[in-house]
């Protein structure tokens, strides 16, 4: 039989002859089983510190502790000479017809093994005393013994009087697990509200789902909308059975890729609300991982609003096309612009020509008249001028024996020139004579 040692401590072995032992020995080991009682606070642990103490000090072949409880369940265990036995020892179909069936109310001493409640064949007498819980019957302490002369009357005593002890420790430390337990889910409750408000205040539509497809969470903006539903109507069931509206086949391939690949993966939907409006959104498909095995445990399906951003995305590709239509008639007026301003360009300057030639002639004209009036004189002058003096000037102005040609504009001058000075001789007494260069 598989078995472990255990230190039993606060614990004495007790040897319960009469005829040999006193009834302070007795008080004893009570005594020193409740000292160790009191730092049990699980009643796993209460069931183990029992059976090991008696088993040792009533030098039984085995002993088992067996109790019911509400909140917590079964709860067994059995020691015998070589330690815990970790093995199957209770008869569980037994034990439970023997609750149910008006167990007796006091201890006896169990002959028929077809009775009896321990599957370990080492023993051929169980001696069972029953666990008061609240007035009921919720357990037993189980002592089995290999001869009938090692059960007395002395040990039945001392096994009664530690169940007793046994029952109250362990209703004590069952409403101690039980008040931890409630604190437990209550913080639980807390903590799952608290989730559950951080969720609803995301301005995201968002649920989850594990492997079987079941919906196990599902945030408030789940529930608007035209194809919101409230979160107590949709909490597992089958999310193929809740979005019936969206293709069946689409969206178990989309959970699948999820499971199966373990990455995210964005998808983008159009939908339409109560006005007729249509709204983008970005549904994105996030895997959850299970710490310890690592695999895909549950799916986080994310669906963000983003009409305006899409909208945004569009009325500045909308302003780009325009921009691009007013560079390119731009383009086309300025090469227009630039034709017209060459020509434009080249009329002001002939224009500026024109009248610097203007301002060129009037100044010629001025000169010439100047000119004019010292040629009158110099005129009479070579009128009474020396022959040799006017061979001279003769081989001065042209040497070759001819007058030079004379541009327009300078024969327009002499003319003017000519003609004030005729002036000047008439009023001078009469035409002057005209010199010529030639012989």
């Amino acid at each position: 039989m598989p078995a472990s040692k255990t230190a039993k401590k606060g614990t004495r072995q007790f040897s319960a002859d009469a005829e040999t032992r006193d009834s302070s020995y007795e008080l004893k080991f009570i005594s020193e089983l409740g000292r160790s009682l009191l730092f049990s606070v699980h009643p796993k642990k209460v069931a183990a510190r029992v059976a090991g103490a008696i088993q040792a000090g009533a030098r039984a072949e085995v002993c088992a502790f067996v109790v019911e409880l509400e909140n917590i369940g079964l709860i067994s265990c059995a020691f015998c000479e070589n330690g815990e036995i970790n093995a199957d020892f209770l008869q569980k179909q037994r034990f439970e017809k023997w609750l149910e069936l008006l167990p007796p109310q006091i201890s006896y001493l169990q002959e028929n093994k077809k009775e009896f409640l321990l599957k370990t064949e080492n023993h051929n007498y169980e001696y069972i005393s029953p666990l008061h819980i609240n007035g009921e019957v919720k357990g037993a302490l189980i002592v089995g013994f290999a001869k009938k002369e090692n059960y007395t009357n002395a040990k039945a005593r001392l096994i009664d009087a530690a169940t007793q002890m046994a029952a109250m420790s362990v209703n004590l430390s069952a409403y101690y697990e039980a008040a931890i337990n409630t604190s437990i889910s209550e913080a639980k409750a807390e903590h799952r509200k608290f989730n559950e408000a951080v969720l609803d205040a995301l301005p995201v539509s968002l649920y989850v789902v594990d492997r079987d497809y079941r919906i196990v969470t599902w945030n408030r903006h789940r529930e608007e909308g035209v194809q919101g539903m409230p979160r107590e109507a949709v909490i597992g069931r089958d999310v193929f059975q809740v979005l019936a509206k969206y293709p069946q086949g689409r969206l178990r391939q989309e959970f699948e890729r999820a499971f199966k690949s373990g990455k995210i993966e964005r998808i983008e939907q159009q939908t339409t609300d109560e006005s007729g409006a249509t709204k983008h959104w970005l549904v994105s498909k996030i895997p959850m991982r299970d710490e310890e095995t690592g695999e895909v445990s549950h799916v986080i399906t994310v669906g963000e609003d983003v009409t305006v951003r899409v909208e945004a995305i569009h009325a500045v590709g909308r302003a780009e096309k325009l921009a691009a239509v007013g560079r390119l008639a731009a383009g086309v007026a300025s090469k227009r612009g630039l034709g017209l301003g060459g020509a434009g360009g080249r009329a002001a300057r002939a224009a500026d020509v024109a009248k610097r030639q203007g301002d060129d002639d009037g100044d010629q004209r001025e000169q010439s008249g100047d000119a004019g009036d010292g040629s009158a004189a110099a005129g009479t002058a070579h009128g009474r001028a020396s022959p040799s003096r006017r061979s001279r000037r003769r081989l001065a102005v042209s040497p070759r024996g001819r007058s030079p040609r004379r541009s327009p504009a300078r024969a327009t001058c002499h003319e003017a020139a000519a003609s004030r000075g005729g002036g000047r001789s008439a009023r001078r007494g009469g035409p002057r004579p005209c010199v010529r260069a030639g012989p």
